[in-house]
């Protein structure tokens, strides 16, 4: 059996889960994607997560939520020796895209 690399396993995990809600596990990379509306659109943010984290040490844990009663995302950033950050992800401010969401990531990490 070959193995799988961690954009096959988000590629997997996003095609066997509802838009709704989805969790993905790889290498050192926890992402949890909530009511984000869009199959397609999870998987990209997911993988530009994934590839933002790509060269970061330990673990980390990303969770991005959206909610049914603002264009709002919240973000969670979760890493090793107690790395948190939270961030608000604004529709109207063109913030959902998949590559603004990993350059977010990658300067919540770099701070």
């Amino acid at each position: 059996m070959a193995l799988l690399t961690a954009h096959d396993l988000i590629q997997l995990a996003l095609e066997i889960s509802t838009t709704h809600f989805c969790k993905i596990a790889a290498m050192g990379v926890t992402i949890e994607l909530q009511n984000l509306g869009d199959a397609e659109l999870c998987r990209e943010i997911a993988v530009g997560i994934e590839r933002a984290l790509s060269e970061k040490t330990g673990d980390w844990r990303v969770s991005i939520a959206g909610s049914r009663a603002t264009e709002n995302w919240d973000t969670r950033v979760e890493g090793p020796n107690g790395f948190e950050r939270s961030y608000t992800l604004s529709g109207a401010a063109g913030q959902h895209g998949p590559e603004t969401i990993r350059k977010m990531i990658l300067q919540l990490v770099s701070s």
